[in-house]
């Protein structure tokens, strides 16, 4: 886990944060951008990242699903005791769900839903969206997992695009294939709400006064527009890409943008990345050092 500066990092505690220019919905504009750590375990779920997706799996027990009560209990003649498609439409399995986890990549901690309503309103999207053919676009790294026990969960990770979702299907094969991937705008806009996501793009970090960079107990401050707009201009050329295995800790990252500040966090291990609102973008490895020699990473 991240061992973080408490008075210095920024953590997102509303449903949606913006700052800057670089937010597509200005509606949700408030004065503090940005969250920093680690995707953690969500109650009954654990999260994992690759470079592909952020990924919901099982991880409890058969013997303690057993204790638990399940959130929702999906029967019906409708149903099958494995996933199958039905007019284009996936339907879910029969049985219960003990707990539905969520979060996104660069989040402290995950979370979970124990309301049966909003249960039963992520059952419908899911099912009410249209089965469609690949390949679909990057991914925006919010993930979704519903854990039926016995080992067995399904994951589900939005597109950027604004209309797709794929579906992963753990310990319960489906046909020939581990996934599927459907149209469904609603359940999209959904998980990004829940979650609390919002895209943010790195072209519109413009205006920028000061620069606050820490690491450990190393705080460094930028305040001089000729060295501040050189570094700005080149995170500007950074390319949004997927979830990956570069570690986002102990550091932070503060661009002081008139009255909002956008928090962002540097990889580590010589990953020429940069995590802002939990968004990942590449960056040029020049400056990516640049920020690392500055901070004091040492490598």
């Amino acid at each position: 886990m991240l061992r973080l500066n408490s008075k210095l990092i920024c953590i997102v505690l509303t449903l949606s944060l913006a700052g800057c220019s670089g937010f597509k919905d200005k509606a949700l504009s408030e004065n503090r951008v940005g969250d920093a750590g680690t995707v953690a375990a969500t109650s009954g779920m654990k999260v994992q990242t690759t470079p592909k997706q952020v990924v919901a799996t099982p991880s409890a027990s058969p013997a303690q699903n057993r204790d638990k009560t399940p959130i929702v209990t999906l029967k019906g003649s409708n149903r099958k005791d494995k996933p199958f498609t039905k007019k284009n439409h996936l339907v879910l399995p029969c049985g219960k769900i003990y707990s539905i986890g969520y979060g996104s990549f660069g989040e402290r901690q995950g979370k979970s839903i124990d309301d049966e309503k909003l249960a039963q309103e992520l059952i419908g999207l899911i099912e009410e969206g249209i089965v469609v053919k690949g390949p679909l676009t990057k991914h925006s790294g919010v993930s979704l997992g519903m854990d039926f026990g016995d080992e067995k969960a399904i994951s589900l990770y939005p597109t950027m695009d604004g209309q797709y979702i794929s579906v992963l299907f753990h310990g319960m094969p489906w046909v020939d294939v581990d996934s599927i991937d459907i149209k469904a705008p609603k359940l999209r806009k959904k998980m990004h709400e829940i979650a609390g996501w919002q895209y943010y793009d790195i072209a519109g970090l413009k205006g920028v006064k000061r620069i606050v960079m820490t690491k450990g107990d190393n705080v460094v401050t930028l305040d001089n527009p000729g060295e501040i707009e050189p570094i700005v201009a080149e995170l500007r050329k950074g390319t949004y890409c997927e979830p990956s295995k570069c570690p986002f800790d102990n550091n932070s990252i503060e661009f002081y943008c008139g009255d909002k500040i956008v928090c962002a966090v540097l990889a580590g291990d010589g990953c020429p990345a940069i995590l802002i609102n939990r968004n990942e973008y590449d960056i040029s490895k020049d400056v990516a050092k640049k920020l690392r020699d500055i901070m004091g990473f040492g490598y």
